[in-house]
């Protein structure tokens, strides 16, 4: 019982941070940094749709953990993709061969109505030790100097029906030393101002 409420009040707080974030004034030209006062949030924004920002979430209680948050824009004209919200749908990332597809739960979809657009929230991974998540990350990263994620196909699932764009991709040559002041300041390590201003930096 306890464990549903505190899913639910993180799904509002997640619902709220999305929407500041995608706040249609807000600039998205590179990594931003954000103090959610439960969380600490760092993201990037994506190089084939700029909104579909990769996102790198800690939670206060524990900083020496992260989990990976992404987003996929739907500008396609189909009222059920509301149906997707608490649902798993396979994903690929960077076209590593796996035996079983791997599969990222849909947080909810949030309509966007001055873009006409849908903003679909996804979670994968699960909560991971920064240390090692972080070094296979770049691990992979560096392999092909990329990373990227594709929506996928399955007997049960078709992306299209759904979305327009169905892959996108992030350069995360920066992430080492985002990921570094995001831990410090979930950690309430003293961070220089000059280098952190609205978010951004």
């Amino acid at each position: 019982m306890i464990k549903r409420i505190f899913l639910i009040i993180f799904l509002h707080v997640l619902v709220i941070f999305f929407l500041l974030t995608t706040h249609p004034q807000a600039k998205e030209d590179g990594w931003t940094i954000e103090d959610h006062g439960t969380y600490i949030v760092t993201s990037v924004p994506g190089e084939v749709i700029h909104g579909d920002k990769l996102r790198f979430v800690l939670d206060r209680e524990d900083c020496s953990k992260v989990r990976m948050m992404f987003s996929f824009l739907s500008y396609k004209e189909n009222s059920s993709i509301y149906e997707l919200e608490g649902k798993k749908i396979p994903i690929i990332i960077n076209d590593f061969p796996t035996d079983e597809l791997v599969r990222a739960d849909i947080l909810f979809v949030l309509p966007l109505p001055k873009t006409m657009a849908q903003l679909v929230v996804f979670s994968s991974l699960g909560s991971y030790n920064i240390n090692s998540f972080s070094k296979g990350l770049m691990d992979m990263y560096f392999a092909s100097n990329l990373f990227e994620i594709k929506l996928a196909r399955d007997n049960k699932f078709n992306p299209s029906k759904y979305f327009d764009i169905l892959e996108n991709n992030w350069r995360l040559d920066d992430y080492p030393q985002k990921i570094t002041l995001a831990k410090k300041m979930c950690s309430n390590v003293m961070v220089d101002p000059d280098k952190v201003l609205f978010g951004k930096l």
